[in-house]
């Protein structure tokens, strides 16, 4: 005889027991087919004759209309007899029900009166319920002291969520001592038992240093552990240890992986990483993602965007849309964007032009540290060219910048002590900042130290030092003095190539000096091949787009004695002319004395 006929036996002979097994037998899916009618039959007879379990699942049944028309008034008629049989989750169901109103009528007080008989028989479930009350004030009054007590009666048992709660009040000192080491003990239980928002907090804490005893293999392991469930933070942090190879090698392409994961989670800081490692291979897109981000109302987002309109690149250059994404960083507090902002209503450049705009701005960017904003700022001030003179504090804050090692910063203070301008008049203060900026490679404090040595001093070799370190930055004052020494012979010969390749540079950005000089150089051979064509070339180049007349005139000269070029009186009377109506003096006599007339 198999063991299903012997409980059959056994039940048919009264026993509650087998009634009860057969009961569950065939309501479960199992060694007998699903029938709920025989179900409800062998469990009313076990229920009747007293048995929780029975009643319990006859109640149940009654609840879920199984077999029977659902009758909520019969279920908890059940779930009581099962409840007083001393079956603890009737007595769960039964507040359950009365807390949400299942019969029809909720009842807050009947289900706390339900769940602490509940608790005091030790169910875990009902210690998390009451402490839950306590913690939110439903039915009970709010009272943290009283959470935390039932919420660790429930830890103890093994509830994680109550494990998660307690660890919540115990991080931030809710009914109970604020304690990182308490948190972390009890986040680290819950999060064994699954609990995400644990496993979240906990790598928070680890990453924070909170956690105790601090161990990044901790950190790391939850970071893991949230990444894998899909958590966007966790993916962030992760990607974010792989680039920069915190606790794991360094991999470029496993942070580009999670990165992904979160940003395509929506994870603004994970859009804009996406955007900075995309940068050099992929323009497109790099802007989309930073552009994802920035819609987000990511700060840095929103500047990158704003480089990239400002600047052109990898989109077409737009000043308006570059100014439009610095004021949304910048309104964010970004120190950078702050500062770029003002230097757009500064120039009206895809903004407005307002120096006191200008002014706010640069005033916002200095004061979180931001140097350029700070030698901007003491520059307006000190000329009061926005409508606030105030050169006392113009010293401050170009100290300030100085301090950030910004050399333009040093090179100011340097006139304003030259000039007693805010400061006590102080020549050798002067020079100290002068030389600080030239030390700290500020091209015009290096022609300027290059001038005094000349100038003061007489020293030729140190002057030219400072004007070859200037040159070198692309300083024309500082390259147009050292060709006219290499022409004087002050210079030491055969460093005028030198000087031809800066001139060379210059010219091609339309320097008209420094073409008039390249003219000079081919046309005598100065450090570069005599060659008449190249020197002519240079002449008229310089001709064509100075607005002195002084090239104008130069060029005549040179076409009415056939220096450098062929000899031409009617191209010598057009080049006078050009410089004469450009108010050349020296050419209008010229003209004068050969009898032309201007036009």
């Amino acid at each position: 005889m198999d063991l299903i006929e012997r409980i059959r036996m056994a039940a048919e002979q009264g026993n509650a027991e087998a009634q009860f097994l057969m009961g569950m037998r065939y309501g479960e899916k199992g060694d007998l087919p699903q029938d709920f009618f025989e179900a409800l039959r062998w469990l009313r007879m076990a229920a009747e004759q007293g048995h929780p379990g029975a009643q319990f699942e006859l109640g149940t049944m009654y609840a879920n209309g199984l077999g029977l028309v659902p009758n909520a008034s019969a279920a908890m008629g059940w779930f009581r007899l099962s409840a007083e049989g001393g079956n603890e989750n009737a007595l769960l169901e039964m507040a359950k029900r009365c807390e949400n109103g299942d019969d029809g009528l909720q009842d807050d007080d009947e289900a706390i009166r339900l769940y602490r008989l509940a608790a005091a028989r030790g169910s875990a479930f009902a210690q998390y319920q009451i402490a839950r009350r306590y913690d939110i004030g439903r039915g009970l009054p709010q009272d943290y002291s009283e959470a935390a007590r039932w919420y660790q009666r429930s830890a103890e048992n093994g509830v994680a969520d109550a494990q998660f709660n307690l660890a919540i009040m115990a991080l931030y000192g809710q009914g109970m001592n604020q304690n990182d080491d308490v948190a972390t003990y009890w986040f680290d239980l819950a999060a064994e038992q699954g609990n995400d928002e644990a496993q979240n907090e906990l790598w928070v804490l680890y990453e924070n240093g909170r956690a105790s005893p601090s161990s990044d293999d901790q950190a790391l392991r939850w970071t893991i552990w949230g990444a894998e469930q899909g958590h966007a933070k966790a993916q962030f942090s992760l990607g974010e240890r792989f680039y920069i190879g915190n606790g794991v090698v360094e991999d470029e392409d496993k942070a580009f992986h999670w990165f992904l994961l979160a940003a395509e989670q929506g994870h603004a800081e994970a859009q804009f990483e996406l955007g900075q490692l995309s940068e050099i291979k992929d323009n497109d897109e790099a802007m989309r993602w930073f552009a994802k981000a920035a819609d987000q109302g990511l700060a840095d987002a929103q500047y990158a965007l704003a480089v990239r309109f400002d600047l052109g690149r990898g989109v077409q250059q737009s000043s308006w849309e570059a100014a439009r994404w610095y004021r949304l960083a910048a309104e964010q507090g970004d120190a950078d964007a702050q500062y770029e902002l003002g230097r757009k209503h500064a120039e009206g450049d895809g903004a407005s032009r307002s120096l006191a705009e200008a002014l706010k701005w640069f005033r916002l960017s200095a004061q979180q540290g931001n140097t350029y904003a700070q030698y901007e700022l003491g520059r307006m001030l000190a000329s009061g060219n926005a409508g606030e003179k105030d050169p006392e504090n113009a010293i401050l804050w170009l100290k300030k910048a100085a301090n950030g090692r910004n050399p333009a910063a040093h090179y100011a203070l340097g006139e304003m002590y030259k000039a007693g301008h805010g400061v006590e008049q102080d020549a050798v203060e002067a020079d100290r900042w002068f030389k600080l900026s030239a030390e700290l490679g500020f091209s015009p404090a290096q022609y300027l130290i290059g001038l005094t040595n000349l100038e003061k001093h007489g020293n030729v070799v140190e002057a030219i030092r400072w004007f070859r370190m200037a040159a070198d930055k692309g300083n024309i004052p500082s390259r147009d003095r050292l060709w006219r020494m290499y022409l004087d012979g002050e210079a030491i010969s055969g460093d005028e190539t030198e000087a031809v390749r800066w001139f060379l540079e210059d010219a091609q950005n339309g320097d008209t000096s420094a073409q008039d000089n390249l003219g000079v150089a081919y046309g005598y051979g100065i450090g570069a091949p005599r060659d008449r064509s190249l020197a002519a070339k240079w002449f008229e180049l310089a001709a064509e787009s100075d607005w002195t007349g002084e090239s104008q005139r130069n060029l005549a000269i040179m076409y009415e004695n056939g220096e450098f070029v062929p000899k031409s009186f009617a191209k010598s009377i057009r080049w006078y002319r050009k410089a004469a109506q450009l108010g050349d003096e020296d050419a209008m006599n010229r003209l004068y004395d050969a009898g032309y007339s201007l036009g």
